[in-house]
């Protein structure tokens, strides 16, 4: 069973083809970015990282990481973020 995207984009909204293929873009590394968490935490935890393109970015603080990124001059807008948590906490709702 092939698993759905943790994106989904109703292209039927969106009538900009420039748009609508950054979201496709988005969609894909949200994707690459889940489907490489377990492994990331494992082997960097405690850190934070970043996927644009190509390789992931890795940092020891948010700070760092945004200054990093922003030193490569990628848009953080369009750039996947996420918290490697070592320790993540449950939550009941």
């Amino acid at each position: 069973m092939t698993k759905k995207s943790s994106v989904s984009v109703h292209e039927d909204l969106v009538d900009d083809p420039a748009i609508l293929e950054k979201l496709r873009a988005f969609g894909v590394r949200v994707d690459r970015m889940e489907s490489q968490m377990e492994q990331l935490t494992r082997n960097h935890p405690d850190h934070w990282v970043a996927l644009y393109t190509g390789d992931f970015v890795l940092a020891e603080s948010l700070d760092d990481l945004l200054k990093t990124l922003e030193g490569q001059g990628v848009p953080t807008s369009e750039t996947v973020i996420r918290f490697l948590d070592s320790n993540p906490k449950n939550i009941i709702l």
